[in-house]
């Protein structure tokens, strides 16, 4: 009887192996809270002051740190990346930083975020059809899809 109600109560939890859902943000607003905020400036890396990892400061306002920036790292801006490429995720360095595998890359440096797992798919797709639309600040609520407007 006790194997029975063990085996029942267990039966009913859920396996730490099941996908959790994953909150996908919508807009420069909700990538900066679920991402940023969570991913890149919550410790040392990318904070506010001197100590902000490769000079990216994402506490202070992230967007004007990202959106038509140099990139920093030698490679990239040897081919003239910026971070953020309004209408171009592919040439976004950003997303680059985001994409590349666990053992990095040689010109690019290591995967972000550092030393955490990398973000969920959705997550990536996300931020890449933010870029694609033209990374604005601020869009009207509801919007989404990848097609670019220019302001």
């Amino acid at each position: 009887m006790r194997a029975l109600l063990l085996i029942t109560l267990l039966s009913g939890c859920g396996s730490p192996a099941e996908p959790q859902p994953v909150m996908v943000a919508r807009d420069y607003a909700e990538i900066d809270a679920m991402v940023f905020k969570t991913s890149c400036n919550f410790s040392v890396c990318h904070t506010a002051g001197p100590r902000a990892q490769g000079g990216l400061d994402l506490v202070t306002d992230s967007y004007a740190a990202l959106f038509n920036v140099a990139a920093r790292n030698p490679k990239a801006n040897g081919e003239q990346r910026v971070l953020v490429k309004p209408c171009d995720p592919e040439n976004s360095f950003l997303l680059t930083k985001l994409k590349l595998p666990a053992d990095g890359d040689p010109g690019y440096g290591a995967p972000m975020p550092q030393n955490s797992p990398a973000l969920p798919t959705e997550q990536l797709l996300a931020i890449a059809d933010w870029i694609a639309r033209g990374a604005h600040r601020q869009e009207p609520p509801g919007t989404s899809g990848s097609t670019c407007t220019q302001r």
